[in-house]
């Protein structure tokens, strides 16, 4: 595949100057006396070329001739960074984690998605794509785009989004920025009006006049599972603060995409605060789908109706679409719960009152309770369809109304969701801390977790009787109930006689 050529091949730009510059600074006794300037100066011609030319042009292999780099090697700066280098000269990943990184260079991937092994082994082995732990000048001094993706964790008491890791990432950009043009992108999740914020915030740090960038908005629409696919096939790219059509800024997001935007009308591009915005707003509606959905399940129950019907009836109905609306025991994972929290956190700031997504997060934690209840009561026989919606009374609460101690249960499936590792506020994990508040005995199960991040989540059971199984017959050995809380599909492909056999 090639990507698109603003010009027929190479732009020469010949000036006698530049030329005679060029040499002077290539002679050993300039070198041994100006070793880091002249790494600078190599830099400093590069960047002013593209930017003279306001064009970056791909290569005929299809690998354009661009030097990004991602701050963060957490999950969306990993798969960004490992898709990008198929397409790019060279692609940077950096991470204060050393041993994180470590791992990297060994092959070794942090996290569980599909595609992303393979991908990662072919692009570092062609040495397009870097891990770097330290050295960040370099890689600072080489791209001429960075992306900071790092997360935005909810701030502890109050919701808010801590940007103080965007922010600290943003000011030692911009004292390592060198003479030139480089253009940085947000590609973490935050508030409205941190682009701006950025921007003052570099302004004030950088060290030369001569150095020249702009700071654009480009959220992630990777879903956990597929995100690899997503980042190749995307349904939009979104890019805000880019300027005018012709701009440096959109010349470069526009070659970057290039590769992945077959459709003109898939890259928007937008305000600072529509992009800010558009990811907030995208998070919050998939919430308020998967909350519709969980609370129709409760009133399908106590009426005899099937969920999964009526959910399929109205998913053909183009204006609601099929998507998240399948029931379960809630929504979690690093992206929905801190993302809808934070933005009626953001709301209040401008007095707005944000009671639907209030009720979203309510209703969601009400969602898990009543999971966990209703998977205690078929232990202790007293499950009736009056009994769901009943509060369970546990780890979480004061009083205990179900007696479930010394009680054996299966729980298959801890991950927020089929298709990754991530334990990040799972449902399933809320619902085997209640259990084993109430006294009882829990094996889990799930394909791709390894012991010690289960061991992690579960630092305030120690002690508590949980037992960590390796497959799922072993987990459902002696149960008096089991119950599949992720949507693997392994889990669809069971040998029920002998698990009926087992149990």
């Amino acid at each position: 595949m090639i990507a698109f050529h603003l010009l027929p091949h190479k732009v020469f730009y010949k000036s006698p100057k530049l030329e005679k510059f060029t040499q002077s600074i290539k002679h050993p006794f300039y070198t041994r006396q100006h070793g880091r300037k002249y790494s600078n100066s190599v830099g400093y011609i590069r960047r002013t070329l593209k930017s003279q030319v306001l064009c970056l042009l791909a290569k005929e292999d299809g690998v354009s001739d661009l030097c990004v780099s991602f701050f963060g090697a957490g999950y969306v700066g990993l798969v960004s960074s490992v898709c990008l280098a198929d397409y790019c000269k060279k692609v940077y990943c950096l991470d204060t984690d050393k041993e994180k990184i470590a791992s990297l260079r060994e092959l070794q991937i942090p996290i569980y998605e599909p595609l992303l092994e393979d991908k990662l082994r072919k692009n570092y082995e062609s040495k397009r794509l870097v891990f770097l732990s330290e050295t960040f000048d370099l890689a600072i001094r080489d791209s001429d785009i960075l992306f900071i993706a790092v997360g935005t964790p909810s701030r502890r008491g109050d919701g808010h989004a801590d940007l103080s890791y965007v922010f600290s990432v943003a000011e030692l950009i911009a004292e390592m920025l060198t003479p030139g043009y480089t253009l940085i992108v947000i590609k973490s999740t935050v508030p409205v009006g941190t682009c701006n914020k950025v921007q003052e915030l570099m302004k004030a740090k950088v060290k030369s006049s001569k150095v020249q960038f702009d700071v654009v908005s480009n959220p992630e629409f990777l879903r956990q599972g597929s995100a690899v696919e997503n980042f190749l096939h995307p349904d939009r790219v979104v890019v805000g603060g880019c300027g005018s059509v012709g701009s440096p800024a959109r010349k470069r997001m526009e070659i970057l995409y290039s590769p992945f935007v077959k459709d003109k009308g898939t890259l928007l591009f937008t305000s600072w605060e529509e992009a800010e915005m558009i990811k907030y707003a995208a998070n919050a509606f998939l919430a308020l789908k998967i909350q519709f959905t969980n609370e129709f399940a409760d009133f399908c129950q106590l009426v005899n109706a099937n969920i999964s019907v009526v959910m399929k009836a109205i998913g053909l109905d183009e204006r609601i679409g099929s998507h998240y609306l399948q029931p379960g025991p809630g929504f979690g994972g690093s992206c929905l719960p801190k993302d809808i929290r934070a933005l009626v956190r953001s709301a209040q700031e401008y007095s707005c009152s944000m009671r639907l997504l209030e009720s979203v997060i309510d209703g969601n934690e009400v969602r898990k309770r009543r999971i966990a209840q209703w998977i205690a009561t078929l232990a202790d026989g007293s499950c009736t369809k009056e009994d769901v919606g009943i509060p369970l009374h546990g780890h979480h609460t004061n009083s205990t109304t179900i007696n479930v101690y010394g009680k054996r249960f299966a729980i298959l499936g801890l991950t927020f969701k089929a298709n990754t590792d991530d334990l990040r506020e799972s449902p399933a994990i809320y619902v085997v801390q209640e259990l084993l508040s109430l006294g009882a005995l829990v094996s889990v199960y799930d394909p791709q977790v390894k012991e010690e991040s289960v061991i992690r989540h579960f630092e305030n059971f120690r002690g508590f009787p949980l037992n960590i199984c390796e497959d799922t017959y072993t987990a459902c050995k002696d149960a008096d109930v089991t119950a599949i809380l992720t949507e693997w599909e392994e889990f669809r492909n069971l040998d029920w006689s002998r698990l009926y056999n087992i149990v």
